[in-house]
């Protein structure tokens, strides 16, 4: 990106106006550290910035931009090639410097990121108290770093960790007790939880409105059951490859505030229940795969969408 990129970054007729800019989102740019600091510069009122597939940036580029501006949120997306990763957060130096410097942070979201520790995590906890939303993806943090961020930032309203295999009931348990407030846990592919934390998550706030369970096969009915009797505003339920049966399938119909429910690959539920399921609730969308009513119904009930074409199945 070269200087008339950067100067293109922004239009000419708004370049009076940057010092109005509350929101950046960059994407795909090879993007050097002199030319973000120039635009950053120029939009001293920055809060929100996201990053997404810029090469040849580092820890320190990021921590030095915040004490340009005040951010509130950062996202930092990898590219999945062989391309350079935008931000590792992997020098402990970098990382102190990061989180001292961000105290405002009230939304971060590191994307996939496997270079990031527990150290890392604990650091940006102690500092950032004010954190509405944490989320990481095929991270290596334990629970460790979840009973920091349980014991500084009970601000927490939402907590995304997709692929994070070292958590598990311990961590999840440490966030029920002191983030009363949370209103969406994505656990997806986390699968070391098991009932023990759905049960604590449905105890500790019945007002949570989203569950993403995808892939956590060690999660059954009895666990499903106790979100079905203590949290009545659920609107969204997403329990693909859990170990539930139409016992499950049955009662989540008297959620009536439920709106979306992914099944994918529940191989216990019938056809019948999802059926009396959707009789009992009819504006319920309900996501299974075609292949899974193909097996046990000769025609395909109206109501039941093919998972693999819909965008309803992402987790976040």
């Amino acid at each position: 990106m070269c200087e008339d990129r950067v100067q293109s970054a922004i239009p000419p007729e708004i370049k009076h106006h940057t010092q109005y800019l509350f929101q950046l989102h960059l994407s795909g740019y090879r993007v050097s550290s002199d030319e973000l600091y120039k635009i950053t510069r120029s939009c001293p009122n920055l809060r929100h910035l996201k990053i997404k597939w810029c090469c040849s940036l580092s820890d320190r580029d990021i921590s030095e931009i915040a004490q340009i501006c005040s951010l509130e949120s950062i996202i930092v997306s990898c590219n999945s090639r062989g391309i350079k990763r935008s931000s590792r957060l992997t020098n402990m130096g970098d990382t102190t410097l990061f989180a001292c410097l961000c105290t405002n942070f009230r939304y971060l979201k590191l994307g996939y990121n496997k270079h990031i520790t527990d150290a890392s995590i604990i650091e940006i906890a102690q500092n950032c108290i004010h954190l509405e939303y944490f989320g990481l993806r095929e991270s290596n943090i334990t629970d460790a770093s979840l009973k920091q961020i349980a014991e500084s930032c009970s601000k927490l309203l939402i907590l995304s960790l997709v692929g994070c295999q070292k958590i598990t009931d311990e961590g999840i348990c440490a966030i029920t007790l002191t983030c009363s407030n949370m209103q969406k846990y994505v656990l997806e592919n986390c699968e070391e939880i098991t009932d023990t934390s759905v049960k604590k998550i449905a105890q500790s706030n019945p007002k949570f409105k989203y569950l993403n369970l995808n892939g956590c096969e060690l999660v059954s009915d009895k666990s499903v059951c106790k979100i079905i009797q203590l949290c009545p505003n659920l609107e969204g339920l997403q329990i693909e490859c859990c170990n539930i049966s139409d016992v499950s399938m049955i009662a989540l119909a008297n959620l009536r505030n439920l709106q979306k429910l992914n099944i994918e690959d529940c191989e216990k539920i019938s056809t019948n229940a999802i059926i009396t399921s959707q009789n009992k609730n009819p504006t319920l969308d309900i996501f299974v795969l075609l292949s899974l009513i193909g097996m046990k119904e000769e025609k395909m009930p109206i109501f039941v969408y093919n998972i693999d074409e819909t965008s309803s199945k992402s987790s976040e």
